[in-house]
């Protein structure tokens, strides 16, 4: 993936939704993978989600 470089103006910009932000599309993702943990303690016993 390709840097998506900005500078302190640009973010701030970006940041208040000014009407002359700047307006790049970042470069976009590619093979992403996402996770997530459900185990959880309830009492002291573990619970597998």
């Amino acid at each position: 993936m390709d840097r998506h470089a900005r500078t302190p103006d640009e973010l701030l910009a970006i940041l208040f939704r000014e009407p002359d932000r700047p307006q790049t599309k970042p470069p976009e993702a590619k093979q992403k993978w996402y996770w997530a943990e459900l185990t959880q303690t309830h009492d002291s016993v573990e619970v597998r989600g």
